[in-house]
């Protein structure tokens, strides 16, 4: 019996690349499941996937370090991980994030994007961080 080294090396790259596959499909369900229908992402928004019409919801995190609250309004940046927004929330924060705690959070924020200083921002009217406290702009 003699032994059949292409065949050998040909089955191992067809299972490496169904492992790939099923790998990137996973992938793609977990994101889709931590990113539900509605909400856009900051880079759909920078790159202008997002229609700009009207209002949009973005999902992502607060950069660290960017939340400017001696600034009226307050500013802070969203990212996604490679993309950033900065982002103007005209209201003052509640007393319980007065402290920091909104740094690093993930937050859902609805507002409109439109253009300042060549700069595309999102100016927001509804901020929701982590999963309980909803603030609207009344």
């Amino acid at each position: 019996m003699t032994s059949d080294p292409v065949g050998r090396t040909m089955r191992r790259r067809a299972r490496l690349a169904l492992l790939l596959t099923l790998a990137a499909a996973g992938g793609a369900l977990a994101f889709a499941g931590a990113l539900p229908s509605g909400y856009a992402t900051v880079g759909d928004v920078v790159a202008g996937a997002v229609e700009h019409q009207g209002e949009v919801t973005v999902k992502a995190a607060v950069l660290e370090g960017s939340v400017q609250r001696d600034a009226d309004p307050v500013r802070f940046v969203l990212t996604d991980g490679a993309s950033r927004i900065s982002v103007v929330w005209d209201r003052t924060l509640p007393e319980h994030e007065a402290g920091g705690s909104l740094e690093g959070r993930t937050v859902v924020v609805t507002g409109t994007v439109t253009e300042r200083d060549g700069e595309m921002v999102l100016v927001a009217t509804d901020m929701q961080v982590g999963c309980a406290s909803k603030y609207e702009r009344g």
